[in-house]
């Protein structure tokens, strides 16, 4: 009997030795490369990007905080105006004139103001009181953000045109008020800097870059 309770005893040792040896499942094993991944993400590689884009930016240290995008906006703009904002019910303000790049490349910003002026009110001009009297609240509110689309069309689409006759490229960040910026024309490398700055600002989705 001891003789069997022995060989019993080296039954279990060796099957639980075993199973202690056997690979982790998926599931258990997955955990380790995702965070490995995600810390050693290069959260920087925006900055160096469009430090090749923008020699100019070179001259400035990289922000610690590299991931907080009011920390990226003001770098952007620390010794130039690189990085333009409007508001869109006040597309007048809008950072055409003071834009670092448009200048540079020698654009007529009071021209290209004036058009954007000009298209915003033939928006304007589509639409009376009498269109918002009828109306519920919630129409009126659908109206209202479908006005203020065709506004922030005219200007964006009318930047886009003036910065594309000097091979420059816009970029718009999508937010509640947008930002936007020009850099020189070179495909491969713009669409890398849409991609690290979309990895580094995901903002649950609020803050996206395009190129327009």
């Amino acid at each position: 009997m001891e003789g069997l309770f022995i060989i019993l005893i080296s039954i279990i040792s060796f099957f639980a030795l075993k199973y202690y040896e056997l690979p982790q499942s998926p599931a258990s094993s997955s955990i380790s490369p995702i965070k490995k991944t995600v810390s050693n993400m290069n959260h920087n590689e925006i900055y160096h990007l469009l430090q090749a884009s923008l020699p100019e930016l070179k001259k400035q240290s990289i922000p610690q905080d590299s991931q907080d995008f009011a920390h990226f906006r003001d770098w952007m703009n620390e010794h130039h105006a690189y990085m333009g904002y409007v508001e869109i019910k006040e597309f007048y303000d809008n950072g055409i004139a003071d834009s670092e790049v448009l200048k540079n490349a020698q654009v007529d910003t009071a021209a290209l103001e004036n058009k954007i002026g000009q298209d915003v009110h033939k928006v304007w001009d589509k639409y009376s009181e009498d269109d918002f009297e009828n109306l519920s609240i919630s129409e009126q509110m659908d109206l209202n953000l479908e006005i203020d689309y065709e506004v922030e069309k005219a200007l964006f689409n009318n930047i886009k045109h003036a910065a594309e006759e000097k091979n420059l490229k816009l970029f718009v960040v999508n937010r509640e008020n947008p930002y936007w910026f020009v850099l020189p024309n070179h495909p491969d490398h713009n669409q890398n800097i849409v991609n690290a700055f979309n990895q580094v600002f995901e903002d649950d989705g609020d803050t996206k870059l395009v190129i327009y």
